[in-house]
């Protein structure tokens, strides 16, 4: 709110002249401007910084671990498992289990590997440029 107000100085205070559209028409495209320029920011820190790599790669483990623990053995027995595997389409076979298994640790042994690298990279750089 304090955003849009610093950008249109005259945003009425009252909401109630916005829910009547005063103010609808005339600044929908700065409204959307700000909207726009707030993604572009959050996804240029999350994509082109380290913190945010470090950010996007442990939320991309947690949804795999999230996924795939709960085809799990205990959340089988509790039918977790068929809440998942029938929107999902998976077709299940105990022969593949342990592929299964391979695969989860796999994907997380590379995320903790890219952040592992994503660190190493920032540390080098700030070693760098102490030296220079």
């Amino acid at each position: 709110m304090a955003q849009v107000q610093a950008r249109f100085p005259d945003y009425p205070s009252s909401p109630h002249l916005w829910q009547a559209g005063v103010y609808a028409r005339s600044n929908l495209t700065q409204v959307k401007d700000i909207l726009r320029d707030l993604c572009y920011q959050r996804f240029s820190h999350l994509f082109r910084s380290t913190k945010g790599l470090v950010l996007v790669a442990i939320a991309l483990i947690s949804l795999v671990t999230a996924l795939w623990g709960m085809l799990s053995g205990p959340m089988a027995e509790l039918g977790v498992r068929d809440v998942v595997v029938r929107p999902l389409g998976f077709h299940l076979v105990d022969a593949e289990r342990e592929g299964r298994i391979i695969l989860l640790y796999h994907t997380i042994a590379m995320a903790v590997v890219a952040i592992e690298v994503y660190i190493i990279v920032e540390v080098s750089d700030t070693l760098s440029m102490r030296h220079d």
